[in-house]
C-alpha cells in the first residue's frame, strides 16, 4: 500500500503464550467537516489514544488503523483549526468503517 491510499479492512490472527488467540483488526473511516458542508478532510490525524496508533487522512479524508485488538477504544481526531477532538469507539471483532464528523 503507497501513502495515501486506503485498503480494505483485514484481519489477522495474534497467538498468545497461553494459547489464546485475538483477532485483530484493521478499520478505517472517512474524517468529514461539519463546517465545510460536510467536505471530507484530507491531512487530519487521527489516533487511538493511548496506543501509539495513528494514521492521516488521504486526499479523499479516509484514514486506516490496524492491527487492533477489538474493544472499548477513544479516538483522538486533530483538525487543522481548534483543539483536538475525542470520540469513543468499540471495535468489534470483524471489520468497521468508522467515519468522523470534526
Amino acid at each position: 500500500m503507497k501513502v495515501g491510499e486506503a485498503a480494505e479492512p483485514t484481519r489477522k490472527q495474534q497467538f498468545l503464550e497461553d494459547g489464546i488467540d485475538i483477532e485483530l483488526v484493521t478499520f478505517s473511516g472517512t474524517v468529514y467537516d461539519k463546517a465545510k458542508d460536510g467536505a471530507p478532510q484530507a491531512g487530519i490525524d487521527v489516533a487511538i489514544k493511548g496506543t501509539g496508533f495513528l494514521s492521516t487522512t488521504d486526499g479523499e479524508g479516509h484514514y486506516l488503523l490496524g492491527g487492533v485488538a477489538p474493544g472499548d477504544y477513544t479516538l483522538v481526531i486533530w483538525p487543522t483549526k481548534g483543539k483536538p477532538k475525542e470520540k469513543k469507539v468499540t471495535v468489534p471483532a470483524s471489520p468497521d468503517d468508522y467515519d468522523l464528523i470534526i
